[in-house]
């Protein structure tokens, strides 16, 4: 079985609330066909809270396990 150690973090930015929302969406729709099994977590958030957001992110994906 392969190694299962790996994080895909993005962060897009320029969108509009109904940008976003379907961005999401189609991510968290993708994750359910391709990796069912993964653990995530997805947010959408102000330029401020990007840094604090992936923090948070990587705590509860690792709070999971």
């Amino acid at each position: 079985m392969a190694k299962k150690d790996n994080f895909l973090v993005f962060v897009i930015g320029g969108l509009t609330d109904s940008q976003a929302s379907k961005m999401l969406n189609k991510v968290s729709f993708a994750k359910q066909c391709i990796a069912p099994a993964a653990r995530g977590v997805g947010s959408i958030v102000k330029r401020e809270a990007i840094g604090s957001c992936l923090s948070e992110g990587i705590a509860q994906i690792e709070k999971k396990k």
